[in-house]
């Protein structure tokens, strides 16, 4: 399994991003438990979109 620390250390210049929709609670709690921080929200495919990066921390 590839995990973000594992990305982090790969790709250190690259962000990690997400984008899904706010209606989907499962992925915004998995975006939350990951530590992804919103970015912005946009209107698209007419539902309100979430877009979030993952920058690791010193402990990862």
């Amino acid at each position: 399994m590839i995990t973000l620390g594992w990305f982090a250390d790969a790709l250190p210049a690259e962000p990690v991003v997400l984008c899904t929709q706010t209606a989907n609670g499962p992925s915004m709690r998995l975006a939350a438990k990951l530590g992804f921080i919103e970015v912005e929200r946009f209107e698209e495919y007419g539902a309100e979109q979430w877009f979030g990066v993952w920058r690791p921390t010193h402990d990862e």
